[in-house]
């Protein structure tokens, strides 16, 4: 890629391992897989012992079940347990990529985000997308359960935490003056956009994939509603890149 872009800025993202576990947990629809269908609460259950639970013949199990975002940034479920490797690849990830976004502080990393690749505001404007609404509580105990479970995904998530917010203090005072900046923009493009008078990231109805778009609303809005799969498939038209 250095190649190609010899000036690409490297990305990626995280997010706290607790809360990436369970929409993992949900999104792939493990409870199905995992003999807690009758569960009342089936995440509890699985994290009271998951070796009873998981299995290596389920994909999913083994790269998203246990240090899945690890297993994501190059780390494969073989080497696990690896302590040497491990750390090596944690320091390494600290070379190869530029910014590391947090996921649980979404806007501000995209102010960081936006000073790094020199951006403007409107560059960075968002929608919420695909919110799946009720999301099941993660008590203190739970939540230790599943730090211990991930723990080389708790490992990175503080690393790159405590480096986001050094990243935020050595951007200074501007900060949070351009936080405030772009969230009344949030703000004022989605009355502008959309028909529910509220936000962009507030709840809607687990049906409602998308927000409804205004009458007439300018073409802003349209770029801002797409979908994932919709962008994706522009940029390759743009590019003639067709697999």
């Amino acid at each position: 890629m250095d190649v190609v872009f010899p000036r690409a800025k490297y990305v990626t993202i995280l997010r706290k391992p607790s809360l990436q576990f369970e929409s993992a947990f949900q999104y792939y629809e493990m409870r199905n897989y995992l003999r807690l269908k009758r569960s009342q609460n089936p995440l509890k259950d699985l994290m009271k012992d998951p070796k009873k639970y998981l299995s290596d013949d389920v994909v999913a199990s083994r790269t998203q079940m246990k240090n899945g975002m690890a297993f994501d940034l190059g780390i494969d479920f073989q080497n696990m347990n690896n302590t040497e490797l491990i750390s090596a690849k944690i320091q390494s990830l600290e070379n190869e990529f530029d910014l590391v976004l947090i996921a649980d502080y979404f806007d501000e990393s995209l102010i960081i985000l936006k000073n790094v690749l020199c951006w403007d505001f409107d560059d960075i404007l968002y929608v919420r997308q695909r919110d799946r609404g009720a999301k099941q509580d993660i008590d203190s105990e739970l939540e230790d359960r599943i730090n211990t479970w991930n723990n080389i995904d708790n490992e990175i998530y503080k690393r790159f935490n405590r480096t986001f917010w050094i990243t935020v203090n050595n951007y200074g005072p501007q900060f949070y003056t351009d936080l405030k900046i772009f969230r009344r923009m949030m703000v004022d493009t989605y009355k502008l956009c959309f028909r529910e008078n509220r936000p962009t990231g507030l709840r809607r109805a687990r049906h409602q994939m998308r927000p409804l778009l205004r009458d007439r609303a300018p073409p802003l809005c349209h770029d801002l509603n797409e979908s994932f799969l919709d962008q994706i498939a522009e940029i390759r038209s743009k590019t003639g890149y067709n697999p």
